[in-house]
């Protein structure tokens, strides 16, 4: 029920949209305005068409296929012009990418060398605490010695931290050179 509703409403709607007719106005011989639909009743001395001209329709078909060719160059010339903006619009941010990524390289190198001195600091006072060790004979000599195991200990376990946390931040960076790179090749 409700489709035949909706059908017929379609109907409807659609049916005026498909009908199309022509309307002629004249003037009868008293001076009065009329309109019809039948060109017939139209007198013959009232009878003018109007027809819309484009400004192509009064070129030769040489003039046609010159007009055609400067349209088609013009239109070159703008892709060529975009297409050149964007490869320099893409340039200046490759260009971009490399300054931050080398800065980036640049930053992770310094922590680096950082955390490699801490490292190598470390080292050297595991080995003077061994040293320290073998000389320690008295039970304050051995607390004295445990509380510097202890707190280098604990400066162990931060470096670790910082050392991990670099890491990361390694690997990050060696994703994003390497998305750069794949997306460079494209």
């Amino acid at each position: 029920m409700i489709s035949r509703f909706i059908l017929l409403i379609l109907i409807c709607v659609w049916f005026p949209c498909s009908v199309s007719a022509e309307f002629y106005r004249y003037r009868d011989e008293n001076g009065v305005l009329r309109f019809t639909d039948n060109i017939a009743e139209v007198p013959e001395d009232q009878l003018s068409v109007q027809t819309y001209k484009e400004p192509n329709d009064f070129l030769t078909p040489e003039q046609l296929q010159e007009k055609a060719q400067k349209e088609a160059a013009a239109l070159q010339k703008e892709q060529e012009a975009k297409a050149k903006t964007e490869a320099e619009t893409k340039k200046k941010e490759s260009d971009a990418r490399i300054s931050e990524i080398s800065k980036t390289k640049a930053s992770l190198k310094k922590r680096k060398n950082i955390l490699d001195k801490e490292r190598d600091e470390l080292r050297k006072e595991k080995q003077a605490l061994a040293t320290e060790k073998a000389a320690a004979a008295t039970p304050d000599a051995l607390k004295s010695y445990s509380e510097k195991i202890k707190r280098l200990n604990d400066r162990i376990s931060a470096y670790e931290q910082k050392l991990n946390a670099f890491q990361k931040e390694v690997e990050v960076f060696n994703a994003e050179v390497e998305a750069f790179n794949a997306q460079a090749k494209e």
